[in-house]
């Protein structure tokens, strides 16, 4: 019991605030309104092409559906209802391109990210006041879904409730 470690210790939180420290800040990547700034924007940060795929959307959830054609890091989905963005999903081949996103749409990497990360988890969800969010992974591809329509979110946590 070393009284000098206790001070240390209690002294930590203060080091970390003064560093600059702070929780992931939210990228400005989705206008919810604005589909194509969206597309541009999403484009530019996978360092894609501004090239797009548009097609109806078969379940009839959302009107249309575009998928970026050309990207370096990663590739996005975008599932537009009522010429709103309802949902973007991300899928990554690699760890740390997932982790970025995680962190530029301010989610951060929680213990249970890693264990998805890892393998040791299927799928992570969490709902915040304007969207949520579900973390997976599917074989070598890691699959990042952002749901903005408030119709979903309820239509999910409906299905999650009856489980």
């Amino acid at each position: 019991d070393d009284p000098t470690m206790k001070k240390l210790f209690l002294l930590l939180p203060l080091f970390l605030m003064l560093s600059g420290f702070t929780m992931p800040k939210e990228k400005d990547l989705v206008h919810i309104d604005d589909i194509e700034w969206t597309k541009q924007t999403l484009s530019e940060r996978l360092e894609g092409k501004n090239e797009w795929t548009d097609e109806a959307d078969t379940s009839g959830k959302f009107n249309r559906i575009h998928t970026l054609l050309y990207f370096e890091k990663g590739t996005a989905t975008i599932r537009v209802k009522e010429n709103k963005v309802a949902m973007v999903d991300f899928r990554f081949t690699s760890k740390r391109e997932a982790k970025n996103m995680l962190n530029d749409i301010g989610f951060g990497v929680s213990k249970n990210v890693v264990d998805v990360l890892d393998g040791k988890l299927d799928g992570y969800h969490v709902v915040t006041s304007d969207k949520m969010l579900i973390f997976a992974k599917d074989s070598d591809n890691f699959l990042l879904m952002v749901v903005y329509d408030q119709g979903a979110i309820r239509d999910f946590m409906d299905t999650i409730d009856k489980d």
